[in-house]
């Protein structure tokens, strides 16, 4: 081919085209495969920072500042495609790409030729540009694209204009009405149907929100778990590869550059559920009512009382000293009814204080930090795939969990045998609704350890690749955030556990003695305390007995006899 005189000019409406994608976001020209046109080189001597590439040669990874305006020979499909794979070969991960100008020739636009835009928009989607279309080399008057979902492709045209064909609400279809295909899978509370129920969650609140302003009907299909974690996945990935599903409802973690997503900023927390313990701590409950320093305070002064009463016993300078200084009329009155005073409070204090901690606190306290928990060496159940999740978890618990895992199979979860991994959405709701009562504590059998394992900041909604449903969703979700939605879906969960905390149920069982068992602790203690205070009175008592005995014998006939003799002599 002669090539042309570089003053052949190109359509005016190209030229205005490129001028106002560069005042929105594109900041480098991309001139591909155009030497073979005849007014190649009007394109070279724009002046737009830009990057020409022959024919053959690989385009590499454009960024979304980058136009692109590329020839393609559509002669045939193979020669489309071939040509189309060689520009395309560098791209080896998913990343939100540029915009692309497909230039082809006249004849095969006229009329709107529909399988072209239909081919080139399931190749563009293989490698997730969304923002493409197709022209015409002279006659480029209008754009011509296709809108791929799971349910319908549709073909679009429109003016050679930069919006709405490269803007985020190229997706929208105007008094259309068709249907989006999601995919879920069960995770309380995004996407789940505990409790009983239509499927529902905080995920399913806000897509049917979009789905509603979109003008679209969101239909769920649920995905069930079996055994073979990395199968699931697999097959969840494959559906939005393939593009017979449009987007994964549930929020999850998506590895960077296999699919679009859609990150959402809210933090997603996992923690360790514990089986409470039910083993009595008595001698703890008995002295946890005072504190160290009380406790101390009591035996100090009972020592000094004991001391002081032992010495007022004997004639001593000392003992005189205080019956003369303290211990006589008044004073001694004033001192026996403080004293009588300060050992009543303290005893009922005591009494309260310890009946409250048998009723509550008899029992080994819950682990408030992780090192607590795993100082009590509880195994903890691990699920298949798991090491996934452990992998993110800091290297030093991550050693000890895996130090104390059993396989998923020897434990259930909310087992009394062992702890398990879990959100703290889910765990929060299990425990709430589904964990009963154990009837010797009074409390719930699992607990939720404070401290957590791990959060995420970083869960995503992953679409369909090439899907335009991306940036609609994306800038949807913003302003849910920017008019408080989002917050009123968190809070409308967190409110559906909130009586179940704080509102007491009558319970249908009967009084158990099992129930009974903080008072028969109480009256034990009691009785047993009762029965030791008896026992020393009868050997108080005995040894009275005794030494008066003692003393009658001394002072009865024997001191008679004693005189008897004494006269005779």
């Amino acid at each position: 081919m002669v090539p042309p005189p570089p003053d052949s000019p190109g359509p005016e409406s190209i030229l205005h085209f490129i001028d106002e994608c560069f005042a929105h976001s594109s900041r480098t020209l991309y001139i591909v495969g155009l030497e073979k046109l005849a007014n190649y080189q009007w394109y070279v001597t724009l002046p737009y920072p830009k990057v020409i590439l022959q024919s053959g040669l690989s385009i590499g990874t454009p960024d979304e500042s980058c136009l692109l305006i590329m020839y393609v020979d559509c002669s045939s499909q193979t020669a489309m495609f071939t040509e189309l794979e060689t520009m395309m070969r560098g791209f080896t991960r998913i990343i939100r790409n540029g915009k692309y100008i497909v230039l082809v020739d006249d004849i095969y636009l006229s009329n709107g030729n529909i399988p072209i835009a239909i081919s080139l928009g399931s190749f563009f989607a293989t490698y997730n540009v969304v923002y493409w279309a197709v022209t015409g080399i002279n006659r480029a008057e209008e754009l011509q694209y296709t809108l791929f979902f799971a349910s319908n492709v549709y073909y679009m045209n429109g003016p050679l204009t930069h919006g709405p064909v490269f803007e985020w609400n190229r997706g929208l279809l105007r008094n259309t009405t068709f249907e989006i295909h999601g995919q879920a899978i069960h995770a309380f509370p995004y996407t789940h149907h505990t409790g009983g129920g239509k499927f529902r969650g905080i995920d399913i609140s806000i897509f049917k929100i979009v789905m509603e302003r979109i003008g679209c009907l969101l239909q769920v299909h649920i995905i069930e778990r079996t055994a073979d974690i990395d199968n699931d996945v697999a097959h969840i990935m494959n559906r939005l590869h393939q593009m017979t599903m449009d987007v994964m409802v549930t929020r999850r973690n998506v590895h960077v550059g296999t699919l679009p997503v859609v990150y959402i900023a809210d933090y997603t927390y996992y923690c360790l559920v514990a089986p409470r313990s039910t083993q009595v701590d008595l001698t703890r409950s008995l002295l946890r009512p005072f504190s160290s320093d009380v406790w101390w305070f009591i035996i100090v002064c009972t020592v000094v009382i004991n001391v002081m009463k032992e010495v007022l016993k004997y004639d001593t300078q000392l003992g005189i000293l205080m019956r003369q200084a303290s211990f006589e009329g008044p004073i001694r009155s004033f001192y026996r009814i403080s004293f009588t005073v300060i050992c009543f409070v303290l005893i009922e204090a005591y009494l309260t204080k310890v009946t409250s901690f048998f009723l509550t606190y008899r029992f080994l306290p819950d682990a408030r930090t992780l090192d607590e928990f795993f100082a009590t060496d509880t195994p903890i159940r691990l699920e298949e795939g798991s090491n996934n999740f452990l992998s993110i978890v800091e290297p030093r618990i991550r050693d000890l969990i895996v130090a104390r895992g059993i396989n998923s199979t020897e434990c259930e979860e909310f087992s009394s045998e062992c702890a398990h991994l879990d959100s703290f959405a889910r765990a929060s709701y299990m425990i709430s609704e589904n964990i009963g009562v154990d009837a010797d504590s009074g409390r719930k059998r699992s607990y939720i350890v404070p401290e957590m394992i791990a959060s995420y900041n970083y869960l995503s909604y992953c679409f369909a690749r090439g899907s335009t449903l991306t940036d609609l969703v994306a800038v949807y979700l913003q302003r849910m955030y920017e008019t408080g939605l989002m917050r009123l879906y968190h809070r409308q969960y967190e409110q559906y556990l909130l009586p179940n905390k704080y509102v007491h149920v009558v319970s249908e069982s009967s009084l158990e003695f099992d129930h009974l068992t903080s008072v028969w602790i109480c009256v034990s203690v009691g009785w047993g305390i009762s029965v030791v205070v008896f026992l020393l009175e009868l050997v108080q008592s005995w040894l009275v007995r005794t030494v008066r005995k003692g003393r009658q014998f001394q002072n009865g006939p024997a001191k008679r006899a004693w005189n008897t003799q004494k006269s005779k002599a």
